[in-house]
């Protein structure tokens, strides 16, 4: 199976956001109606946030000078040169947005320090110390 990716230069940038529980929802969804991001006066400088009454405290994480992108996956068949009538499946993955910030929440606390999502974040740091 091969794939290709695909991104524009004009692909919106918003701000990512992992929360702790499934959305069982598939495309686009007006967010801004249950889900308002704020500031709170914490020293640490954590995010608190409501989604449809769930309180959640997201932490920040740290992206360095990389860029994250969104995609839209999708499966297409295209003949294959090897097998004459055969077919072979490919896969299509377009960027629909990128993010330069990626927010990690927990529920009803920060998330935890060995969050799969938070670990990774620090090893792209451990990455970059043992590769320069």
């Amino acid at each position: 199976m091969s794939g290709t990716i695909s991104v524009s230069e004009d692909v919106p940038l918003l701000t990512a956001n992992v929360v702790p529980f499934l959305i069982n929802h598939n495309g686009e969804a007006n967010t801004h109606t249950y889900f308002t991001p704020s500031k709170s006066e914490r020293a640490n400088g954590e995010t608190e946030a409501q989604f449809r009454g769930l309180r959640l405290i997201g932490k920040d994480c740290d992206l360095g000078n990389k860029v994250g992108y969104i995609c839209s996956a999708s499966e297409f068949l295209r003949p294959d040169p090897a097998a004459p009538g055969g077919a072979v499946t490919c896969k299509q993955f377009v960027a629909t947005h990128k993010f330069e910030k990626l927010v990690v929440f927990g529920h009803e606390a920060p998330p935890p320090k060995g969050s799969k999502h938070l670990i990774l974040c620090e090893l792209d740091l451990v990455a970059e110390a043992v590769h320069s």
